[in-house]
């Protein structure tokens, strides 16, 4: 585990792609991450 990609999570533009990715995917982590991807996220 990359620990300063998990501290990355816990800024606000972590939080935000993390909810960004939870309305995407419903849930699908692997679903969430294309579609981040793809918004240029």
């Amino acid at each position: 585990m990359d620990l300063d990609q998990l501290a990355a999570l816990r800024t606000p533009e972590g939080s935000a792609a993390l909810a960004a990715a939870a309305r995407l995917a419903g849930g699908d982590p692997l679903a969430a991450a294309s579609a981040l991807r793809a918004t240029g996220v």
